[in-house]
């Protein structure tokens, strides 16, 4: 029979051929020898949404060994992935983001090993298909000035547009909004002739609509800010529109170039020997100005950084000089593009006493949930510890997760260590996972032999070091001849050598001499007795 070994039998009959005939019997014993049956792994496929995560069901399911009911998977695979971030667990799940914005085909190889000696191991892939998701397309804001009585030839409105995945982008060429100080011709790719009014001065805008070429297909809109600037001399500065990234340091804008809407011009004066100056700051992040290593204009640029988790639109007006004095003012638009903010779970170090039941672990109040913030559900555990047993407790505040702890109840008071593993999630559904690592001490009692209670403030109660740590403690006092003094349960380290029983309970102070006690700990602690002196 299969994976069978030990003894087997059958019993056989000979005969001869003589009349009457003769017939015997004899039995053939087979020892059918043990061996070794080799551990399998099969391959694995698992499948996962562009910019999600995949929580992986336990890769040993269809793995196996006849020989070992035991299997543990190496957390270090064999092969990474290439294309995203694998964390694997001795207990075959696993976790694996994939990088931003990939999808494809991405793949490990992970090593599963018996209980047996010698150890053996094997090999298997685990094929991950990350499938594709259709990224948002984003319209940005454009600005363009004139002069008045000048047309306008504008550029292409969808040279800062943006679409991660389509190379294609179609403009409507019937505005969703048409200027109002001025006719607008826009092109099927994307520039636009603008001619205001006559002696218009002012500014004009028009709102235009694109769409990719994507099923479904996605549209956006964006304005189109014109300055129409007076017939003068002197320096133009233009409107400026640019988008940067939540949380991108030093973004260089350079207003002086064209952004769209045309350079700025010192006309016929040379620009001043001083910096841009800036006349209305930014509200949602900071603004310097770089004069670029010289004295004159004609190369600064500005910094930007937004504030920290700030996304949505902040401007600042800016003003530029010639060396005759005469200026000009223009706005810059910033449009601070979201991104996802992702949690970040850190490791986390507690020194537990052994003879306390449930502990609370308060792991998240070095964890980091992002600018999107904690999730309802903020704490989860992952991988249950070795030596007890552990549970989120939402502290009475179900909506506000900020507050939330792990409780942990050590079932075995020998252990001297033990680690979990949980995880956080933003609510977006972002997630990060540490591991929680306990050093467990035991507790240690210290019965003094004697105390003073004279009232001079030294020695005078009877202090038993670290009983407070015992909650179901007891103790029993007695005089040489047996009789009771004192009892307490729990005690609180308060006895003062009062007698507190017989005729002088309460009453004075009990005489200078040896009183003998029995401490109890606990049910599962041993009795400690000994004595104590009294001396006043």
């Amino acid at each position: 029979d299969s994976n069978y070994y030990g003894l087997d039998t059958f019993v056989y009959q000979v005969c001869n051929d003589e009349t009457p005939q003769e017939c015997t019997q004899a039995m053939v014993v087979i020892t059918v020898i043990n061996v070794n049956d080799t551990i399998f792994a099969n391959n694995d496929t698992a499948m996962v949404d562009e910019d999600n995560i995949l929580i992986g069901i336990d890769l040993r399911l269809n793995d196996g060994d006849a020989d070992s009911s035991l299997l543990s998977v190496d957390i270090k695979p064999v092969m990474a992935t290439k294309h995203g971030l694998l964390v694997l667990s001795p207990m075959g799940t696993y976790t694996y983001q994939p990088d931003t914005n990939y999808n494809g085909l991405d793949s490990f190889i992970y090593e599963v090993c018996n209980n047996e000696n010698p150890q053996e191991c094997t090999n298997a892939m685990v094929y991950i298909i990350v499938n594709p998701v259709n990224d948002s397309l984003f319209a940005i804001d454009d600005t363009a000035q004139i002069t008045s009585n000048q047309i306008l030839y504008g550029s292409t409105v969808l040279a800062n547009d943006i679409d991660v995945d389509s190379t294609q982008i179609n403009i409507n060429t019937t505005p969703i909004l048409a200027t109002q100080n001025g006719t607008i011709l826009i092109q099927p790719n994307g520039a636009f002739v603008y001619t205001p009014v006559i002696n218009f001065v002012g500014q004009d805008s028009f709102i235009y609509e694109i769409c990719n070429s994507e099923s479904p297909k996605q549209c956006d809109q964006a304005t189109v800010y014109i300055t129409v600037k007076a017939i003068n001399y002197g320096p133009i500065a233009n409107l400026d529109t640019i988008a940067v990234y939540e949380d991108s340091p030093i973004n260089s804008i350079y207003v002086l170039q064209d952004n769209g809407f045309g350079p700025d011009d010192f006309g016929a004066n040379v620009p001043a020997n001083a910096k841009i100056d800036i006349i209305t700051t930014t509200i949602h992040g900071s603004i310097v100005v770089n004069d670029n290593g010289t004295s004159t204009q004609a190369d600064d640029f500005l910094e930007y950084t937004p504030d920290a988790e700030f996304h949505g639109m902040d401007s600042l007006v800016y003003k530029i000089s010639d060396a005759n004095g005469l200026s000009d003012q223009a706005s810059v638009l910033i449009r601070v593009l979201s991104v996802d903010d992702l949690p970040t779970a850190i490791d986390d170090h507690f020194s537990l006493l052994s003879v306390t039941r449930n502990q609370d672990l308060f792991v998240i109040t070095n964890d980091d949930f992002g600018g999107d913030g904690p999730s309802t559900n903020a704490i989860s555990i992952v991988e249950m510890p070795n030596s007890g047993i552990a549970m989120v407790n939402e502290n009475g505040t179900p909506s506000d997760p900020t507050d939330d702890y792990i409780i942990y109840a050590l079932n075995d008071e020998s252990q001297r260590s033990d680690s979990l593993t949980y995880m956080i999630m933003d609510s977006d559904g972002d997630t990060s996972i540490a591991k929680v690592y306990m050093v467990i001490e035991p507790a240690v009692v210290t019965v003094p032999q004697g105390f003073s209670p004279n009232g001079d403030g030294i020695n005078d109660k009877f202090v038993i070091k670290g009983i407070e740590e015992f909650q179901g403690n007891s103790i029993l006092i007695i005089n040489r001849w047996g009789n009771r003094v004192f009892e307490g349960a729990p005690y609180k380290n308060d006895w003062d050598g009062s007698n507190q029983f017989g005729v002088h309970a309460n009453s004075a102070g009990l005489p200078d001499g040896t009183y003998f006690y029995i401490l109890k700990l606990g049910e599962d602690e041993e009795p400690i007795k000994g004595y104590i002196y009294i001396k006043r």
